[in-house]
């Protein structure tokens, strides 16, 4: 039997990566993943400040509140004995609101500090959906958190 191969050809980038160049990245778990493996070849790399998340109107959301110092506190539920912000990945919770809040703060702090010296930004994002309150959250997976405290929630596919 014949290779069933396709064969692409690919051009090469305009610019290349080196070590010194500076990267971001942000969305997915792919971002994760991309970042993971820039860092494993000691490349200078952020990868996803505020979490894997898959909607790209709240990766643009954080960037705005982090550029911005802000983050509504109306955006914050508490669930399981922790504060959760339905903004960010649930990697960011805490017991106490003023800490999660400083720990947010913290983070945007430090992605204004990496976005003065970035070169290059790596953005993917999972076009799966989120979910909206009167507006679209960041991820699908904060539905049940948020059903469970009797706010209506409606999916919203992109």
């Amino acid at each position: 039997m014949k290779d069933q191969i396709s064969r692409i050809k690919i051009d090469p980038a305009a610019f290349l990566l080196d070590h010194p160049s500076n990267i971001l990245t942000l969305g997915s778990c792919f971002s994760d993943s991309i970042g993971n493996r820039l860092k494993r070849l000691k490349f200078a790399v952020s990868s996803n400040p505020f979490g894997t998340l898959f909607n790209p109107i709240s990766i643009a959301r954080n960037v705005r509140d982090a550029i911005n110092l802000s983050h509504s506190e109306e955006h914050l539920v508490f669930h399981d004995g922790l504060w959760k912000s339905l903004d960010l990945h649930s990697d960011f919770c805490h017991p106490s609101k003023e800490k999660l809040l400083l720990q947010l703060q913290r983070t945007q702090e430090d992605l204004i500090d990496r976005l003065k010296t970035v070169q290059v930004v790596f953005h993917n994002s999972r076009l799966g959906g989120g979910f909206s309150l009167h507006e679209i959250w960041r991820n699908h997976r904060k539905q049940p958190q948020v059903a469970q405290q009797g706010i209506p929630t409606r999916t919203v596919r992109n």
